[in-house]
Parts: structure tokens; sequence; C-alpha cells
């Protein structure tokens, strides 16, 4: 009966072109769809409307029966496989599965388009038993080896395990006259997506697809098989946008990419050349090793498909300090029992970036040691790595990506300070300045010669002291530098054409030279203690600060990460009069333009400068820099055409270069400063007891602080404390215990508690604790000492625990807690006597018993020729330490 009426309706389509044909169908649903909503790339909501059959854009996320929150990639890799036959790949996504008989069956999407409809026959039908319509030609025509106009006819390997199929096909209410308007289904092998389908899987599809093996850039109608409203034609998926679309005029250009069912018997009878992860587990599924093997699979690919989940890392981590041109490395933990097993050389190491830290991470192409060497294209991102362990026998197992990320620094425009550096201290007063400031001037003596330097300030890098100096010596006009391109607004030590490379490079080793200045080469003792910082440069004129904005140039502001930098345009305002406008020799008669890092914010190619010279610049008058809207002028910039601009260095040089550059002489504020952070005992040497008096003003007396030692075990819920001698310290000695924590010993960390005693907290399991031990003279604010003590890594926290108190330094009382509910625990304290060659002259010792806390106290007897003794609390069990002391 169907097969005539769909020969009568044949006949009829030929008598009238006004009669709309349609085969009739078995009625599987009369539920209409609900609205849909896909979301767009251009942050737009797109909406199906069932009743209209329309599609209509909006920016509401809101409407009745929304399904579910789509949002389309270009191509996901996950449900992507490729095959080759006969030399031409084909691309396909796996979209879901059922079961038929017993037999699992794969709902697959093909992502090439296979050219255009042929028929190009408008209809608001999808029935194969139809003749002119794209399903018939697609079951018939295509499915019999013909094709279209593009790519190349249907993957032979792929056609005998293409199975029938019930397609649900949605009608519309107000389709035309003469057509189904109710959801009918058709039984064919070969299809087109439906809009639901699509909704249903578009996370898995993208929008994207393949045209004679490239990725498609957008703007291609795809044929769906669901009709559009009450028009004569089946509705297209506009690539470009991701949404569908009611486009009849593209009707006969749409593209076709065909969906079907396929076998399971696929995936064991052919050889994928590349595959996602979910298919890589229908691989597994349906294949053993020998299997594989025959099909021409590599080792490495069947390694790969078959991990072995039991093979995992508990951690995996990255280190390094992030710089641009350093390496990071990985290191990882097995988990218990995993080590043995694998062949630790073998781990598979591969790295990842993302934007964000907690964004998406791609990974880094060619990225695959147990290093990565960091490159400018990754300034600002943030790097991770993952490991995969591999056993004896090559199965690949978990990969698991490092718990932590390192951000990459250092690059232009790339990295943007957390703080931002005097951005609003823009001085309002007339600014008159002195021309040098010897207050605040050192100069050094070594055998490089003599150099001058301003302090400006103190900060604290990497748990110790830092110095801002900026040099006071000239050395020379930047625009004889022929290194480097002169007409430039960036600092960028990245750019090898660029200031700021030149003088982290060329400058810093002493190769390289400007002309006409008082120095030639720079000081090779600074260049050693110079520590490498993040500086802040303003950008041209898009930070919040309305006092340096641009009038043509768009720059953000941004850290150039460096040992030697430029002055900057806020760090001038913020440190003038500290500074002075005048270097220790200039090359105008009236004084010199000194460089800075800050850009000009008028010009695209130029940099600011301060200082004297000739020009609209006099007096020093920086109130005189500002126009009245609070922009600066213009005509305070670096420009080369008119007098020499100079370069005058400024960087933070490490507490040890004051440790080991010996000064001739310091005005008062940096005699201040450095005696307030090295005690006078660590200059001896370096300077006599007079030159310290009469160089630095330290204190003719002589004040011996005795060494501090740090008492208690690292472990969770343990107390350390320092105890010191305070027989040994002044009258006014003012003591500060600082408790730094790092991810290594070697890591500085960062500081967490003060106070003579500080509790450890659960979440420092696995961290390093480093105490600061510092005594100043609150009189004179004479650093007296300075000692830091590493106190070890902290341990889980322990059932049997102690805690000291130091008396005296020959009584020490303590209390001894078991927290394992085992009565029958003990624990030992033992007191050793030595010389100073550390020979052990005396020990003694008591057991105590731990079925309840034990609180005692030990007195030291002295020995003969004792020069320290050693005081131990250990578990008896396992003689592990519970507390441990030293006492002179």
């Amino acid at each position: 009966m169907r097969k005539s009426l769909c020969l009568l309706i044949a006949i009829a389509v030929m008598m009238s072109c006004t009669l709309n044909a349609f085969a009739v169908t078995e009625l599987t649903t009369s539920t209409g769809m609900e609205t849909i909503r896909i979301d767009g790339r251009n942050g737009k909501y797109f909406y199906y409307d069932p009743l209209t059959g329309k599609v209509s854009a909006d920016s509401s996320t809101t409407a009745t029966g929304l399904g579910d929150l789509i949002m389309p990639t270009k191509e996901n890799s996950a449900y992507a496989f490729t095959a080759e036959t006969n030399g031409t790949v084909y691309h396909y996504q796996v979209l879901d599965e059922t079961v038929v008989d017993g037999e699992k069956q794969y709902f697959i999407y093909c992502n090439d388009l296979y050219g255009t409809n042929p028929t190009a026959y408008p209809t608001n039908v999808f029935d194969p038993d139809v003749e002119g319509t794209i399903a018939n030609w697609l079951n018939i025509s295509f499915l019999n080896g013909e094709q279209g106009d593009g790519m190349v006819a249907l993957d032979e390997n792929i056609k005998g395990h293409i199975v029938q199929h019930d397609w649900l096909v949605e009608a519309n209410k107000n389709a035309p006259e003469g057509y189904p308007t109710t959801d009918y289904s058709v039984n064919c092998k070969i299809s087109l997506l439906s809009i639901t389908e699509y909704a249903k899987y578009a996370k898995k599809i993208g929008w994207g697809a393949y045209v004679n093996g490239t990725m498609t850039s957008g703007g291609i109608h795809i044929f769906f098989r669901s009709p559009v409203g009450n028009r004569t034609n089946l509705r297209t998926l506009y690539a470009q946008s991701g949404c569908t679309a009611n486009v009849a005029s593209s009707y006969a250009t749409a593209q076709i990419r065909p969906a079907f069912y396929i076998s399971e018997n696929y995936f064991r009878e052919n050889k994928l050349t590349g595959y996602g992860n979910f298919v890589s587990a229908i691989i597994k599924e349906n294949n053993t090793r020998d299997s594989l093997k025959e099909l021409g699979y590599s080792d490495e690919e069947i390694n790969g498909i078959f991990t072995d989940e039991s093979l995992t890392f508990d951690s995996v981590t990255v280190s390094g300090d992030g710089l641009i041109g350093s390496e990071l490395s990985v290191s990882a933990v097995y988990s218990d029992g995993v080590e043995e097993k694998c062949d630790t050389s073998a781990a598979i190491i591969k790295w990842y970036e993302s934007a964000t830290e907690n964004g998406e991470y791609a990974k880094i192409g060619g990225a695959e040691g147990d290093t990565y060497t960091i490159g400018a294209s990754d300034s600002g991102k943030y790097i991770k790595a993952s490991v995969t362990p591999v056993s004896l026998d090559g199965s690949h197992g978990i990969e698991k990506i490092s718990d932590n990320a390192v951000k990459a620094k250092g690059h232009i425009n790339a990295v943007v300070p957390s703080v931002l550096t005097s951005t609003t201290s823009f001085y309002t007063n007339d600014g008159r300045i002195s021309a040098q400031s010897p207050e605040n001037e050192f100069v050094s003596k070594n055998d490089d010669g003599e150099f001058t330097y301003s302090l400006l300030n103190t900060d604290i890098k990497d748990g110790d002291v830092a110095f801002l100096v900026f040099s006071n010596d000239n050395y020379g006009d930047v625009s004889t530098v022929s290194e480097i391109f002169h007409t430039n607004n960036t600092f960028n030590p990245d750019d090898k054409t660029n200031i700021a490379h030149w003088l982290n490079n060329e400058f810093l080793n002493g190769e390289g030279s400007a002309q006409n200045g008082n120095k030639s080469v720079f000081d090779q003792t600074a260049a050693q203690y110079a520590l490498v910082n993040d500086w802040y440069v303003e950008g041209n004129g898009c930070g919040e600060n309305a006092n340096y904005k641009t009038t043509s140039v768009t720059q953000n502001d941004y850290t150039a990460t460096c040992k030697i930098a430029l002055l900057s345009y806020s760090e001038y305002l913020k440190y003038h009069d500290k500074i002075g406008y005048k270097a220790t020799s200039t090359i105008a008669s009236s004084g010199d333009r000194t460089l800075l890092r800050s850009p000009h914010t008028g010009r695209a190619y130029t940099m600011k400068f301060f200082g004297s010279g000739t020009g609209s610049i006099s007096n020093q008058n920086m109130a005189n820099e500002l126009n009245s809207d609070g922009s600066v002028k213009n005509e305070y910039s670096f420009y080369f055409e008119t007098n020499p601009v100079v370069i005058r260095p400024v960087m933070y040089l490490s507490v040890d270069y004051f440790k080991n550059a010996k000064l001739a002489k310091a005005g008062e504020n940096v005699k201040k400063t450095i005696r307030e952070n090295i005690p006078k005992s660590e200059l001896l040497g370096l300077y006599t007891e007079d030159e310290l008096v009469s160089i630095l003003g330290y204190s003719s007396d002589s004040t011996d602080v005795s060494d501090a030692v740090v008492y208690g075990i690292a472990a969770v819920g343990e107390t350390l404390g320092v105890y010191y001698d305070e027989s040994t310290l002044p009258e006014n000695a003012k003591v500060t215990v600082r408790w730094y924590v790092s991810d290594s010993a070697d890591d500085a960390g960062k500081q967490e508690f003060e106070g003579i005693r500080c509790t450890i907290p659960s979440n420092y399991e696995g961290k390093h604790i480093t105490a600061h031990f510092d005594v100043t003279d609150s009189a004179s604010g004479e650093k007296l000492k300075s000692e830091k003590i590493y106190v070890g890594k902290v341990r889980s926290a322990q059932s049997v625990s102690a805690v000291y108190t130091v008396v005296d330094d020959r009584n020490v009382s303590f209390t001894i807690k078991n927290t394992s509910g085992d009565d029958t625990k003990t624990a030992r304290t033992i007191v050793a006597a030595f010389d100073e060659n550390n020979v052990m002259l005396g020990i003694e010792g008591k057991l105590y018993s731990l079925s309840a806390a034990v609180t005692d106290k030990i007195t030291i007897n002295e020995v003969n020729n004792a020069a320290f003794y050693r005081i131990l609390i250990l578990n008896a069990d396992d003689n592990s330490p519970l507390c441990a002391l030293t006492l002179r």
C-alpha cells in the first residue's frame, strides 16, 4: 500500500508543480518539540520555536521550555576519530551508543562536508521513499558510491557497517498544506541530524567541519532533516555562528554532513588513524592487545589505549621561578606500591598552559621533556605539566596534571602587577629640588673604580632586605648605543633591540658602553649582587591614573622582569627629594636629561626623561611638567634630535652587596639604613672597628649577642620556640622572631608568624620552616644580630609529642603527651655533653612511662671542658625524635 501511495505522489509531482509531496510514514510520536536554546558564538542565545518553526537570536537567558545550555566549540576532539581509506582521511564524531539485539551500535556524525545537495530539491519532508529528495539520494545514490560536488564518496570501509535505523523527524504544526503536522519516523541507513539531536549533542559535535581535509573557517550552511516551519525547505545549520537558521535562499548550496549508526564490528575490523579519549575507550572495549596488533596499531598506540587505571601518582608538582628564558621542572610522587611496577624513565610528560590560573589548559606543542624552557610567547600565562606512569610491560597509567601552576613573567605588556607602584603619588607642589641629595648618597670603591649611588628605599625580597639604589654616575648618551633601536616607547628586556635588553646583557656584563659619560663600564660588584625584580612600567595612558594619560597611543600598564632598569616617572616623582637632578658628571653645561623607562604620552616612539638642559625644562619645577588637565606635557620626553639623554641605572641590591662592597663614604640616611639592617659583627673584616664608626656611624661599643636555638620538632600540631641568652643582650635590645614557610629547603618562602613561639597548623604538612632571629638596639636602631635557623620539613601529626620550655641555660622543663591510646608507650630523655671538636664527653638518660601525660624538668650537670649540651626527647618505641635542643 505504501509503495503504491509513493508512486501516485511521484506521478502527481510530475503533473503539477504546485502540489507538495511527502510519503505516508508510521507515526512515532505526536509530542511537539519544546523550545530549544543554543548558545551562539556572538554572546547571544538562539531559540527554536516549534510553533512557528523559526529560530531567533536574543541576549535574554530566559525562555519557556529551555533545553540544555549548549555552547558548541569548533571541534570536540574527545569524541572525534579519523580513518584512512585509499589515501583519503575521513573525519567522524561519535555522538552516542545504543544496544540492538545484544549488539552495540554507535551514532556517528560525519565531520567532513560531502558537497551540496545534488538534487537541490526543496521539500519539507525527509523520506528516502520520495524520489528527488535528499533522503532518497543519501540512501540510494550516495550509499552506493555516488558523490556530490564536494570531497569524495562515502567511506567504503565504514559503508558495510552502517545499520538500518528508525529516525524521528520533527514536524511543524504550521507546515504548508499537504505536509506532516505531527512527528513521524523513517527507516533507513543514512540520515541528517535533526535540530533536537544537534541541541542534544552540540557539545560533542562542534560547529566546524572539514573540507578536503581542512577545517572550515565558518559561513557554511549544513543540512538538518528537520523542516523549516511553513516553508518547503529543510532546516540548515549556519556554521559561522553555531546556530540554526531559516535560510531558504541557501537551500541549494547547503552542505551535506551525513549521520548514521554503525555496528561495533567496525572498530574490530578497522584501524583508526586518530581518536580522542572517548573513542579510545570504544576501541579498548571492542578489542584485545593482540587484535589491535593485527589491525596495525603500534605498541605506543596500544599502550595508550590499554590504560592501567591502577597506575597513578599521588601528586605532580611544577617548580621554577617563572622568568622567561628559565627552565621549569616537574616532579611526581607515585601512589603506594606503584613505583615498583613502573619504568620510571619512561614516564610520559606533557606541558600545558592557560591564560588564567583556573582556566582551560591547552597542550604546548612539542613540549614533552622533564623540563620546559619558558619562551616570550608564554608570558603572562600559567603553565602546568602532566605525568603519565608507564608500567614495565609498557601499559600507560592515569595521566595526572600538576597540582600547581607557575606563571610566566617578564615579557612586555603581559604581566600586570598586583600592586601598582605609586601610580597615584603625583606631587602637586612646585617640586624645586637641589642638584644633589648628599644625605642619601654613598660611594663604593672597588677594582673597577669609584661608583656613586643614591639610596631610594628598602624592601623585603626572598626573606631578606633589599636596597633600591639609583646610580649617580653618568654612563653616557643613550643615542650613542648602536645595538638598540632608539625610537621605541617600551621597556622590554626580551627584545634584543630594546634599551632594557642592552642594560641587562651587554651593560650588566661590562661589555657595552655609551659615549661621553664619566663611566664606561658598569660596576661589576653591583652587577654580582643585583636582584631580579618585576619593574612596574606605566603604560601609555590606559591605566586609571588621570595624571598619566595618552593623546594618541594605546598601551596597558605592564611589568618588565630583569635586574637593571631605568627610573619610572612615578619613581622619579616619589623619590625626587632623594635623587637630585644632576649626576656626578654632566655632558651639557646646564645639566643632563636622564632617560626614564616610562613612555612619552603623545608619541609612539619616545620615552620620557627628567633633568636640566636647554629647552622648556627649567628649575626642575615638577608642577610645570603637568598640563592643567593633569596630563604630562609632551616636551618632557626622550627625543634624540635634541640634547643628550644619559643613562643612569636603577636596581635592587641584595644585603650581601653591603657585606662585600666597602663604602668610601655614606650619607646620614645611608648610614642609618645599613646600621638598621646589618649587624656590626657581620661587617668586621671588610671594615676595621674604627672605619665602622667613622664611615657608617656604628657605636664604638661591642655587643656580642649569642646565637639563638630553636626547640621542638617540625610536625603538625607541635609548638616550636626560640631560646636565646638574655644575659648577652643590652638593656634596650628588641628581639624579633619571624617564622617563614616555604615549599622547599632552598626556597626563602614567606613570613607566616611572628613571635617567640608558633604552633604548626595541619595545612603546613610537607612545607619547610625557617626561623628568622633579629636583635635591634631600640635606642640607636642598630642591628645587633640577624640569624636564620632552618627547622626542617613538617611531618604529619605525632601520636606521641613533647614540648620544651627553656627555664635558663641549664634547666629545661618539658611535657610529653601520648594520644595513641596505647598505655604501654614510653619516652626517653637524653642529655649529652660535647667539646669544641664535637667529641662527646658524657651522656645521661631517663625512661618515662606514657600511661599518662608526663611533666618534668631536665637539669644539666656541668661537665669539664664541655662547649655545649644537646638535649633530646625520643619516642622509645622507634627512637624517633620528639624534641631537640642545643644549649651552650
